[in-house]
């Protein structure tokens, strides 16, 4: 079954690997600017945006809520995981009161990462009148396209309210993200033009699934545009032959950073190329952090041990590693400079890079960008700096499991 799923994936995508190297001989460059940006990361980054960055469920879900119920035309939604529990039934009541008042649902989720949520649940929204479909179920016709999956977090009201990042359906998404059980999030809440971007994404993954094109004001209405608004732009990232749109968004930010590059991932394995981009930045002077999850929170311990590899080649170079304590670190952003960030579902590791759809909010604002950095502060607090000295310590044990553990999560 394994070597029919690996066939089925493609081999050579499947141990793909970055080619990344850096700057042409790490010279110092000017600043990056927004146009550059975009052009490099294939993104459109336009004024006009109201965003609001979401700590946790605790500041997310009232929000949600709060947009769902005010639901006057569509509502779509992609979703990677879910499990059964408070969280989907707040979510299933609200749509189906939705659709009895004439508002279009639109819900397509991954089947493997949805498998917690009981079929009785997403029957119950069919019959109450939400089109609810799985994207890319396991089928012999789509073996070939089973091994990537969609991890993008898009949801967007009435075509003009967005909001993505890690989040998803389950209760370990509740509270403050600093105690266990309550997994540590950011989200971002944004109106204005990227909405549509956002929304053209799921369109694209909802014609795939079920054939029908989405359009009309109903689903693509007007954009809120705000008077001197935050710029801003959705940059949705697809597998492919070539770099993914997510590749070249790693790979921008980390070789044009000057100053500082803080990164959250919550599952951190990055490829040579990418190891290799990171240990240049930091050898160019540029602070680099990269804040992940504890071998004691993690939900997927064969992810911590293959990012463990890369842990030395990374700490030699002078690129500091942290590991959040108090909980699961589930959170995918990025913060360059003082002057941009992001915040959507893309790990540094080669499935976000290569295999999924993903998504994420690219923020050119100073301001956003200093919210970030503070809330990043904040869990460094919280958080255990890894030396080289504790990997020296590690048991010819914990060795052989991180050497096995890479090479298992390329195929996983």
């Amino acid at each position: 079954m394994v070597l029919l799923l690996l066939a089925g994936a493609g081999l050579a995508h499947t141990f793909r690997r970055s080619h990344f190297h850096g700057l042409p001989g790490e010279a110092p460059r000017p600043p990056l600017s927004a146009a550059e940006l975009a052009a490099l990361c294939g993104c459109a980054l336009r004024p006009g945006h109201r965003v609001e960055l979401l700590e946790n469920g605790h500041d997310l879900f009232p929000r949600l809520w709060g947009d769902l119920a005010a639901a006057r035309r569509s509502i779509t939604i992609s979703m990677y995981y879910g499990e059964s529990g408070e969280v989907t039934e707040t979510l299933g009541r609200l749509l189906l009161d939705r659709v009895r008042e004439g508002v279009r649902v639109c819900f397509l989720y991954d089947p493997i990462g949805c498998r917690g949520i009981h079929r009785e649940y997403f029957a119950g929204l069919r019959g109450g009148g939400v089109a609810v479909h799985p994207f890319r179920p396991l089928r012999l016709s789509t073996l070939g396209r089973w091994n990537s999956r969609m991890h993008a977090r898009a949801l967007v009201v009435d075509g003009a309210v967005g909001y993505t990042g890690g989040f998803s359906f389950s209760d370990r998404w509740r509270g403050t993200g600093d105690r266990p059980g309550h997994w540590r999030e950011m989200d971002a809440r944004f109106e204005g033009p990227a909405v549509h971007e956002l929304q053209g994404g799921f369109a694209g993954l909802w014609l795939e699934a079920t054939g029908a094109v989405l359009s009309g004001d109903e689903f693509f209405a007007p954009p809120l545009e705000a008077p001197d608004g935050t710029t801003a732009g959705v940059l949705f990232s697809t597998p492919g032959v070539g770099a993914s749109a997510a590749e070249r968004y790693f790979a921008t930010a980390i070789g044009t950073a000057r100053e500082r590059l803080w990164i959250r991932s919550g599952y951190f394995v990055p490829d040579p190329g990418l190891v290799r981009l990171l240990s240049r930045a930091a050898a160019r002077g540029v602070d680099v952090r990269v804040l992940t999850a504890s071998i004691r929170h993690t939900d997927i311990a064969v992810a911590y041990l293959a990012g463990r590899s890369r842990y030395r080649a990374l700490l030699s170079a002078g690129v500091r590693v942290y590991e959040y304590q108090p909980s699961m670190m589930h959170a995918k952003t990025l913060v360059a400079d003082g002057t941009w960030c992001s915040v959507g579902g893309i790990n540094l590791d080669n499935r976000s890079q290569a295999l999924n759809t993903e998504a994420t909010l690219l923020v050119w604002d100073a301001a956003r960008a200093a919210e970030m950095e503070a809330a990043y502060r904040e869990d460094l607090e919280l958080s255990r700096e890894i030396r080289l000295e504790d990997l020296r310590r590690d048991s010819v044990l914990r060795r052989l499991e991180t050497g096995l553990s890479a090479s298992m999560w390329r195929v996983l």
